[in-house]
């Protein structure tokens, strides 16, 4: 069964590696780890009722698969994990809530997977997790979808300090987000200067890039951003810019 972890990459040489992946070769790793995880269990079982030298060797398959597994659901739920907790909290969800309500969005997700094993896309079955979660309100997950998927397209972009800034401060794992949403202040104003800046400068940046690469976005994203939104780099930006902004 799936488990909520604390956002931690894996500490080990296999987590530079993953550090590297983009999100969505990263979520289709870890797709294909769960069916073939489930295949295994399955030849583990029969061979039991026939070898017992097959069932030690597919046992031990099986073992490292799952290693596999959760190493990259430990790099996929750092960087999927601030939008799941973002909603929860968008919801009125208590902060000494969180953690367990994080856990049942982990579970449901596993029960999409489990029920719809030709599905390839992960943060599709993740908004979908998330609306079965009956925490999470209709209104916080009118944004979530296409938010998932931001998170995703944002690792298609060529590393530079301005990804980097949206990355730490538009999808941060802290509580700076939780912070300025309490305080009810934007972006704008939370953040210094130069924090304000690289955002700013990161975002049209980032709306820049889905504009030039908007059929390989909407192929990307099963169609939840569509090609027509994406036309100009300033609607490109106000897409970003609602998609991400407070609830």
């Amino acid at each position: 069964m799936m488990r909520f972890e604390s956002p931690q990459r894996p500490i080990d040489s296999s987590a530079r590696r993953l550090k590297r992946k983009p999100s969505y070769a990263l979520a289709a790793a870890w797709l294909r780890l769960t069916r073939a995880m489930r295949r295994w269990k399955t030849r583990a079982l029969v061979a039991g009722w026939f070898n017992r030298i097959a069932r030690v060797l597919a046992d031990r398959r099986l073992a490292r698969l799952s290693v596999r597994r959760d190493k990259i659901w430990s790099e996929i739920f750092h960087r999927f994990g601030s939008v799941f907790g973002d909603v929860l909290v968008a919801s009125g969800c208590a902060d000494v809530r969180v953690a367990s309500e994080l856990t049942v969005c982990c579970v449901r997700l596993h029960d999409v997977v489990n029920g719809d094993p030709r599905n390839r896309c992960l943060p599709d079955m993740m908004w979908r997790a998330c609306v079965l979660n009956r925490s999470i309100s209709a209104d916080a997950t009118r944004k979530l979808r296409s938010r998932f998927h931001l998170r995703a397209l944002l690792d298609e972009m060529a590393p530079s300090d301005e990804r980097a800034a949206i990355r730490f401060f538009v999808f941060s794992t802290s509580g700076e987000r939780e912070a300025r949403r309490a305080q009810r202040k934007s972006i704008r104003s939370f953040y210094g200067v130069e924090q304000r800046r690289a955002v700013e400068t990161g975002l049209e940046m980032f709306a820049d890039f889905l504009c030039k690469k908007r059929l390989m976005v909407e192929s990307r994203t099963v169609g939840v951003v569509s090609s027509r939104i994406l036309e100009t780099p300033q609607a490109a930006f106000e897409f970003i810019v609602d998609s991400l902004g407070d609830d």
